[in-house]
């Protein structure tokens, strides 16, 4: 199943895509090769940036940052401690360059 920004860009975006993967599991196409859900972005810059962890919740490979197991793996590997609090979605970075507790962003 693949679908497009018109099935998520509206009030019932989420549920829709809920749905989406239900009808997936439900027929079975879930879990298989050459089968499942996969949602086309609007930019493929979009795609690449989410897959190498620029959401502020999850790393690459979309690893939620919680995980201690899964911190470990990329403090390990990056030779850093990782906080385990996500960290700013853009309104809220905004917000704390108004307030002066933002400290810069790479873009």
């Amino acid at each position: 199943i693949y679908y497009g920004l018109g099935v998520t860009e509206h009030s019932q975006g989420s549920t829709t895509v809920m749905a989406i993967a239900n009808l997936a599991m439900a027929t079975g196409n879930i879990g298989r090769p050459g089968v499942g859900v996969n949602p086309l972005r609007g930019q493929n810059n979009v795609q690449g940036s989410c897959d190498m962890g620029s959401f502020p919740h999850e790393l690459p490979g979309y690893r939620h940052i919680s995980g201690e197991a899964v911190r470990d793996i990329y403090e390990s590997l990056w030779g850093v401690k990782l906080d385990d609090e996500p960290g700013l979605r853009i309104p809220n970075m905004l917000d704390a360059a108004v307030d002066g507790s933002f400290k810069g962003i790479y873009i």
